[in-house]
């Protein structure tokens, strides 16, 4: 069968994550008892929660060993142990503002970059509002081998945080979707357990080193509206 990543004929694995099972266990930082609850955009528009879950989304026969493991994977071992991190600094933090992390912003936007193309590969339901364009697929591809953003370079990413030890949306992972910006152009959306990523092709720039990472800090109420204003524009 043919990799969808790499595009050659190998021997595809039966479970490759879209959503990496570390982005749920980070979760338990809050609750040791809790899952994550999956939504995609019909479930979350009927407002019914689903059972929980304790382990990442997959799917079978889209991935070789190589891609899932080592071109993909490389970017998963660097973001997964720096993930919990995260979680703990933010759920501290009670002020409106950016915070810069020292880490590997390159790293972090190609493993967004990866879940969204795992997701446009995926025929499972959770999947089913994202399908990217030939071309994009392909510049996310070469950006993965290349380990950079060059084929990537109209596209901006936003990074917010709405980390809230009593949120319930801390729980929530939504599946990945395209829709449309005010200008018209193309934005991605990822809502992973208290992080909301946007990217855009006409993001906001900045002049930080990709050593440094954005996250803008929505503490509280800033958070929920911020996320139900996003919710409220695609459902």
């Amino acid at each position: 069968m043919i990799c969808k990543l790499c595009k050659q004929e190998k021997e595809l694995i039966k479970k490759s994550h879209i959503i990496p099972d570390f982005i749920y266990k980070a979760h338990k930082l809050l609750d040791e008892n809790n899952g994550i609850h999956n939504f995609n955009l019909s479930e979350l528009e009927s407002n019914s929660f689903k059972k929980q879950v304790y382990s990442g989304e997959y799917d079978s026969n889209i991935l070789c060993k190589h891609c899932d493991g080592v071109i993909i994977g490389k970017y998963e071992s660097y973001v997964a142990p720096l993930y919990n991190k995260l979680w703990q600094k933010l759920l501290l933090a009670d002020n409106e503002g950016d915070i810069i992390f020292n880490m590997d912003s390159t790293k972090f936007y190609l493993f967004y970059w990866s879940i969204i193309l795992r997701a446009s590969f995926s025929i499972r339901p959770f999947s089913r509002y994202i399908n990217l364009c030939k071309n994009l697929e392909k510049n996310i591809c070469q950006a993965l081998f290349n380990e950079n953003l060059d084929s990537l370079n109209d596209y901006e990413f936003n990074i917010y945080s709405y980390l809230n030890p009593n949120g319930p949306k801390n729980e929530i992972i939504l599946s990945p979707f395209k829709t449309i910006d005010q200008f018209g152009n193309d934005m991605f959306i990822l809502i992973l357990s208290g992080f909301l990523i946007i990217i855009s092709m006409n993001g906001f720039k900045t002049n930080i080193s990709d050593k440094s990472l954005i996250i803008h800090n929505l503490p509280g109420e800033l958070g929920e509206i911020m996320l139900k204003n996003i919710i409220q524009t695609i459902v």
